[in-house]
């Protein structure tokens, strides 16, 4: 295990398969927006709930491998999380 690396284990569609924080993020990318749809594609598309996402989002956004793959989405997630807490 290299030191930092972020483990994103789900359930559903990935069955203990690693989802990787590249993924997430893309995926965040191409809905920047909080909606119903936003929701119907995180569970069609990846097979999570929309809050097992969200928390999953949050460690893609923090990990390394995140912020090498997309800055400048895991640096606005960052943002919005820290915004809300």
């Amino acid at each position: 295990r290299v030191p930092g690396a972020v483990s994103l284990y789900v359930r559903g569609r990935w069955h203990g398969r690693r989802m990787l924080p590249d993924t997430l993020l893309a995926f965040e990318h191409s809905w920047p927006r909080h909606t119903g749809h936003k929701e119907t594609a995180i569970r069609r598309e990846l097979g999570i709930t929309p809050a097992r996402y969200y928390q999953l989002l949050g460690r893609a956004a923090r990990s390394i491998e995140g912020m090498a793959a997309d800055p400048i989405t895991a640096r606005r997630v960052r943002a919005l999380a820290s915004s809300l807490s």
